[in-house]
């Protein structure tokens, strides 16, 4: 049982490696996109205004999934911590409770059901920089072309 413990503790540990990876990467490349919008807004920087807060809304949101990406990956940190992953887990809720973010729950969720609410997270905050670099590539494209 010990090995199992081991091997939960080491998993969370990857897994909150992996989250952080994934939160700083789209951080950084949402912050990397804001320097072409110069070139972008050149002359008329409000020349399409529907499709300007659909990007800024796009980046927005990206941001804030990307930072709860981040925020998540120091809670699998916190777990890993923990000598086991039933005091892990506890580590986790009882810092949760303690912050007003999660009332204390009756019992501690397991590894696994941690990391598919992370993974459902990464889902989203991937369709939303997805969905970002879209509208950046049509606004380029727009630029490009006269169109804006």
């Amino acid at each position: 049982m010990g090995e199992k413990m081991t091997g939960e503790i080491e998993r969370a540990g990857h897994f909150a490696g992996r989250l952080l990876r994934q939160g700083v990467a789209s951080l950084c490349i949402v912050g990397a996109s804001f320097f072409v919008l110069p070139w972008i807004a050149n002359g008329d920087p409000y020349g399409n205004r529907a499709l300007w807060v659909v990007f800024i809304a796009l980046a927005l949101i990206t941001l804030g999934l990307s930072l709860y990406l981040c925020f998540d990956a120091a809670l699998f940190k916190l777990f890993a911590s923990g000598l086991d992953a039933t005091a892990g887990g506890e580590a986790v809720d009882a810092f949760l409770a303690s912050t007003k973010l999660r009332e204390q729950p009756t019992f501690t969720r397991s590894l696994d059901e941690r990391m598919a609410g992370a993974m459902r997270l990464i889902w989203l905050q991937r369709a939303a920089l997805l969905a970002f670099l879209l509208a950046l590539v049509l606004m380029m494209l727009g630029k490009a072309w006269g169109l804006m």
